[in-house]
């Protein structure tokens, strides 16, 4: 497999990359609450500027998965539309054992929402749940929004195929890249920290490494780091 870390802001990037370039888009974006004091994330601007970048560099009849704050949805659906994105489905990362975070307007959830698009009428690999259970790691890495590498997992096995090539524009500390060698599709991720491009790098790097599968060693190009 191949697979490529860009550092670099994704807006800038993506106005460079190839047009139907890639076969999945997977991304975690920065939610608009700024929380863990990510950049991009003191408003919801990043979010929504980079969805129609991501339309024009995605093949035709592929999909478009984000995770998305509740409180801005309906921001997030109305600006996929307008990027001509058809809206498909919502689903639910469950965690049992989550407790210690800030307050919601009712309480405390226990989930993360991600908002499922296609670029023209794609069609799924796999079935899998609407709802995924999971406990939350607590030993995950340094970055404050990681997203545990199950459901990725499950997300990139149930939209794309072997070989295809797995985007991520929020890259972060690597999960989407690590998923996509594991499951023997190619990445190409962009992240605006350096800190975290590193994290990125060494987390893919041990997992090829580790790759049990019969096919030649996967390849990693670093770019900007």
């Amino acid at each position: 497999m191949k697979h490529k870390i860009i550092c670099g802001d994704c807006i800038e990037v993506m106005k460079e990359m190839e047009s139907d370039s890639v076969d999945l888009v997977v991304t975690d974006p920065p939610y608009g609450i700024n929380y863990g004091k990510v950049v991009g994330d003191e408003n919801l601007d990043t979010f929504l500027n980079f969805i129609p970048l991501v339309f024009r560099i995605l093949r035709n009849d592929k999909f478009f998965i984000a995770y998305c704050f509740p409180r801005f949805i309906c921001e997030v659906i109305g600006r996929a539309k307008d990027a001509r994105f058809n809206y498909l489905w919502i689903g639910f990362n469950y965690y049992p054992n989550m407790f210690k975070q800030k307050p919601q307007p009712l309480g405390y959830n226990r989930h993360d929402i991600f908002l499922i698009f296609g670029k023209g009428e794609p069609k799924k690999s796999a079935f899998m749940k609407d709802v995924i259970h999971i406990m939350m790691d607590k030993n995950k890495s340094q970055h404050p929004h990681e997203k545990p590498i199950k459901p990725i997992e499950k997300l990139i096995k149930c939209t794309s195929n072997e070989g295809d090539t797995v985007f991520d524009p929020f890259l972060g500390s690597g999960t989407t890249s690590v998923a996509a060698e594991r499951l023997g599709r190619n990445s190409i991720g962009i992240e605006i920290s350096k800190e975290y491009c590193e994290i990125a790098y060494k987390r893919l790097l041990k997992e090829v490494k580790q790759t049990k599968l019969d096919r030649a060693l996967s390849t990693i190009e670093r770019i900007g780091f």
